[in-house]
């Protein structure tokens, strides 16, 4: 690639991830963990509470607590590896 075809790529790519960079969010998204009562997979309604941070351990809090109540519940088989 000449440094002409190579600079076009880079702009290319540069103002691809700038017109992304402030497309909002939407409020869902999927947690894939495990919730037991009774050391049994839940199924049904439950008042949660979500922090977000910004790093896996010893992060800062980014955002919350936020709660939310009668959220529902469901047990999904999940994949075998």
């Amino acid at each position: 690639m000449n440094r002409k075809n190579a600079l076009a790529a880079i702009i290319v790519l540069a103002t691809t991830h700038l017109s992304n960079a402030g497309t909002p969010l939407g409020t869902a998204f999927t947690y894939q963990g495990q919730l037991k009562s009774g050391g049994t997979p839940y199924t049904g309604t439950a008042d949660i509470q979500f922090t977000l941070y910004d790093a896996a351990t010893l992060g800062n809090v980014v955002a919350g607590p936020i709660a939310s109540g009668n959220v529902q519940v469901t047990t999904a088989s999940s994949p075998r590896h």
